[in-house]
Parts: structure tokens; C-alpha cells; sequence
């Protein structure tokens, strides 16, 4: 036979106040402890922004670590209601530093817990429409010592980076053959190439980061521009808008200046909503880049012709044209190629 105590009877009676079992009771009461927690704890951390809408993310952070595979890296706890995933991305607006979570798991129905691993770059590549795409990143992952990862899933060699990156619909479309900038020097930059992919290792349920080995590559000034830190630069095509109104419409053939070549042409005429011609006349013209001393231009009321002189340097840079004629206004991009 089995005895109940008075205090069996007294808790069993308590936990239908406060739960349907006991499981249930533990949950909320460290549910409980973790707010008493984070009201008091020093290591709370309220300055962490998700980047993907800037919402408050309350972590407490601890145990801060300088590890091989992901480098400087805290330790996490969030509340179940403050859901964070693998691959998220976080901005400390206190320390002004990017971080990504590649580690999270539920305990016990309690919190989240898991580690955030420090971005120290911020990769930018064009998409198939030629958008300018950026991310912040964790760079190299490896073990300098021996060239390897960790887990062992890449074999890094010296002229290799690692590069872990937050698995969505825009790092999706990566393949090999992709190149980008990875370096933090003004003047001279790496150029890498992508070489290999894993995005499926680290992703569930549509939730979690890729894993990229990029292999360094050559230089190309005629499509590389270190000064937007993007390679294979195209110039993106404007957006077709259905105007509502008159507006000045450009007609030419080419938007590439070829140093040293002949003249590209651009004609402009004021139309209206139907595509009729309303004016020809009292067109000006402006001419916005920073090599101004390297452009020969000639201007014959709406008619204008650009050309640019035989100079290797100049190759890569982007010249603005815009031609006004009253309230009226349209800009043309050209881009100088070898």
C-alpha cells in the first residue's frame, strides 16, 4: 500500500493552481526565474537589433570567446517568446558591432540558447538583375595553423577564405564563379572567386547560413570597381515607368564609352503621355563625373555627343548626363570600358 503525505497532497492540490502536471509548473517557474533574470542579471544585453527589421532582440550574453571555427563569439539566452533563429543577423547599437547566430536550439520550452559569432566584413555582389546585394559575414573559419576547419567540411588552403553567410532568397543564388571583394585596404583590393558551397548543412526549415570557400582570383579594371566594392560590375538598367505627364525622352544606342573612341550620340525631345514629340527645343545639358578633364562633349540644342579620350585609367568610372528643359529632367548613365 502507498502512503500519501500530508505535503504529496498539499503540492498535488497546489500544482492544479498553477498547472496541469508537474512539467508544466517547472516550465512556468522558469519561465518566472528567467524574467527575475533578465531584470537583474548585468550580463542582459539590451542594445542587440535584428537587421532584418531593427525589432529589439532581448538576449543575455556571456561566456565570450575567441573560438577557431566561427572566432569572437557570446553565448546566448532569449526568452520563448523572442524567437531566434540560425543565420540571423544582429546589430549592437552600443558597441556598433554586426553579429549572426550560428547556434540555437529551445530548452525545455523555456528559452532559446545558443551562440552569436562576430561579422567582421560586409560582402555586396549584383544579383542577376544587377541590384547591389550586401551582407554582413563571418570571415575565414578556419584553423591557421593546419588549414582546416574544425568540423572538417573544407579543406582551406592559403589562398582560400572561408566564409560563412546567412542562408536566404538572395545568398540562394550564389554559384561558383561568383567573385567579390574581400578586403578592408582602400586602395589595392583581393579579388576571390567563389569556389565551393555548402548550403545545406546548416539549414532547417528554411532557417540557417551557407557555408563559401572563395579562392583568390585576378584583378579586372575593365569590370571590377574597387570603389563601389563590387566585381563584374554592371550598370543597372533603369525602371520602366509608365509616365503620367510630359517628360523629356532620351533616344541613343549605347550607354558604354570606349577610351579613345568615336562619339555616342543622345537626342532628347520633350513627349507626352501618348509619345508625341511636344519640344526639341531650349534643352540644357550637365555633365556630373570626376573625371570632367578626361570628357570632350558637343552640344547642338537637343542633340548632345560624348566621347572621352585615350586614357587606361579612367576605365571603370561612370559619367552622369542629365538634360533639363524647363521643370522638366532625365539622367543617362555611361560607363568608360577599355
Amino acid at each position: 500500500m502507498r502512503y500519501i503525505s500530508y505535503f504529496d497532497d498539499f503540492k498535488n492540490r497546489m500544482i492544479k493552481t498553477s498547472g496541469a502536471s508537474i512539467r508544466e509548473e517547472n516550465i512556468k517557474n522558469g519561465k518566472m526565474l528567467l524574467n527575475d533574470v533578465f531584470a537583474n542579471d548585468a550580463s542582459f544585453n539590451p542594445y542587440m537589433e535584428f537587421l532584418s527589421d531593427s525589432k529589439k532582440a532581448n538576449v543575455r550574453l556571456y561566456d565570450r570567446k575567441n573560438t577557431t571555427a566561427y572566432g569572437d563569439t557570446f553565448k546566448f539566452q532569449s526568452k520563448i517568446q523572442d524567437v531566434i533563429n540560425i543565420g540571423d543577423l544582429f546589430y549592437d547599437t552600443n558597441e556598433n558591432t554586426n553579429w549572426m547566430c550560428v547556434e540555437s536550439f529551445l530548452k525545455a520550452e523555456i528559452n532559446y540558447q545558443g551562440k552569436f559569432a562576430r561579422c567582421k566584413y560586409l560582402l555586396k555582389w549584383q544579383n542577376q538583375s544587377n541590384q547591389t546585394i550586401e551582407r554582413y559575414i563571418i570571415l575565414n573559419g578556419k584553423d591557421n595553423t593546419n588549414g582546416e576547419k574544425d568540423d572538417k567540411e573544407f579543406v582551406i588552403s592559403e589562398n582560400q577564405l572561408s566564409i560563412l553567410i546567412p542562408f536566404d532568397t538572395d545568398t540562394i543564388e550564389l554559384k561558383e564563379g561568383k567573385r567579390f571583394f574581400v578586403d578592408n585596404n582602400p586602395i589595392k583590393k583581393s579579388v576571390y572567386r567563389l569556389t565551393k558551397i555548402d548550403n545545406t548543412s546548416h539549414v532547417l526549415n528554411g532557417k540557417g547560413y551557407i557555408s563559401l570557400v572563395v579562392t583568390k582570383d585576378q584583378f579586372n579594371d575593365s569590370v571590377d570597381r574597387s570603389d563601389l566594392e563590387l566585381c563584374d560590375y554592371t550598370i543597372p538598367s533603369p525602371v520602366t515607368t509608365i509616365p503620367t505627364e510630359n517628360h523629356i525622352k532620351l533616344d541613343f544606342k549605347t550607354t558604354s564609352l570606349y577610351v579613345g573612341g568615336n562619339y555616342k550620340t543622345v537626342t532628347a525631345t520633350v513627349v507626352n503621355t501618348d509619345g508625341n514629340v511636344v519640344l526639341t527645343s531650349g534643352f540644357t545639358w550637365e555633365v556630373t563625373s570626376d573625371i570632367s578633364t578626361k570628357i570632350v562633349t558637343s552640344i547642338d540644342e537637343n542633340v548632345f555627343k560624348i566621347k572621352v579620350i585615350e586614357d587606361m585609367d579612367i576605365i571603370g568610372k561612370v559619367i552622369v548626363v542629365t538634360a533639363k528643359n524647363g521643370t522638366y529632367e532625365e539622367q543617362l548613365k555611361f560607363e568608360v570600358k577599355g
